[in-house]
Order: C-alpha cells, then structure tokens, then sequence
C-alpha cells in the first residue's frame, strides 16, 4: 500500500535491504562475470581438446592393434604354405597314436 517499512517485528528476522549499486559497482560486477564466464568456457574448450586427443590416441591404438593382428585370409594363406610340412608331421603324431593307443588294449 505505502512505500514506508513497517516496524520491524522481533519474532522474525528482519529483511536485508541492500542499496542500489553505483555505476562503478555495476561494472565491476560485469567484468568479475566476464571473466567467470571465460574461465567456464576456456575450461569447456580444454575437455573437448582433452577428449578429442583421447579419441585420436585410441584410434592410433586401434591401427595398431589391427595391424599386428592377421586376418582370415592371411592366416589361410599361411595354412597353405605350412601344409606341405605340417600334414605329414601330423600325421605321423595321430598314426604313432593310434600304433600306442591298440597297444595298450
């Protein structure tokens, strides 16, 4: 209704009211938010550098990974080459285990 406080009441605390802020004050003001919120940003940017490194590291790894590792088809071509030399000796092993196993019965 009026623009005059009432009395205070001394079962309730009473309301801070805090003065208008000068000009300066409000400047400062702005330039203490500007740079919060640079820092904000400038720590944002470091993660996404952070996580971008990450990914390239993890795909390095990966490459790596991938070429010391044999596919399929490298491995079949492998299993060709070594079957003139490990055909025979296997079959020697499972003939020489079949020759143990009848003795033994």
């Amino acid at each position: 209704m009026y623009n005059v406080f009432p009395p205070p009441f001394y079962g309730y605390p009473q309301n801070n009211i805090t003065p208008p802020l000068t000009a300066s004050e409000f400047e400062r003001g702005i330039k203490i938010a500007m740079k919060l919120k640079s820092k904000e940003e400038n720590k944002i940017k470091k993660k996404e550098e952070a996580e971008k490194k990450k990914k390239e590291e993890d795909k390095k790894r990966m490459e790596a990974a991938r070429m010391r590792s044999l596919t399929g088809i490298e491995w079949f071509i492998i299993g060709l080459l070594m079957y003139p030399i490990v055909g025979p000796a296997y079959k020697l092993l499972t003939h020489n285990l079949e020759v143990f196993s009848s003795s033994i019965k």
